[in-house]
């Protein structure tokens, strides 16, 4: 990268199909996550990227997918909201945080706070998008649907 005068690595570490990143926090993320032990990026290996990117004058941004494309943060109980249909049957598996759930913000807060202590770069990457196809299609019905201060078109906190 350096050599072709490239100085960010936006590191796009997680997504729904797989968590690779191993939290010291929230080990069963990656243990639930990722592809395979083998396929997971430890702390070490974290840290070994950062600093040999640091020293060719490359910053390191990472990507959490947030609040969509979730599907492989299912290591964290209650963290994912559940997806009916009209008649109460599981449409889909679930890829979208919960925000009816209080331990959704205080997961995320303290997982959070773990990832902007690993890596030093003074942005992080949240994704944000493709999250409206999922209020429609998850909260229309159901007990949720009758927050609309929550699970309106946007999220209210």
């Amino acid at each position: 990268m350096a050599m072709n005068k490239m100085n960010v690595l936006h590191w796009h570490l997680v997504d729904s199909e797989a968590f690779p990143y191993v939290s010291t926090r929230f080990p069963n993320l990656s243990k639930v996550g990722a592809y395979s032990p083998k396929h997971q990026y430890s702390p070490s290996d974290v840290q070994e990227i950062i600093n040999f990117a640091r020293i060719r004058g490359i910053r390191v941004i990472p990507e959490f997918d947030l609040p969509g494309h979730t599907g492989a943060w299912q290591g964290q109980p209650g963290l994912l909201t559940e997806c009916f249909d009209s008649a109460g049957k599981e449409t889909h598996l679930p890829n979208l945080v919960d925000p009816s759930n209080n331990s959704t913000f205080e997961f995320l807060e303290e997982f959070l706070d773990e990832v902007v202590t690993t890596f030093p770069d003074e942005f992080l990457h949240l994704g944000g998008d493709e999250v409206e196809d999922f209020i429609e299609e998850c909260w229309r019905v159901g007990e949720k649907s009758q927050n609309p201060e929550v699970y309106g078109r946007k999220v209210i906190r």
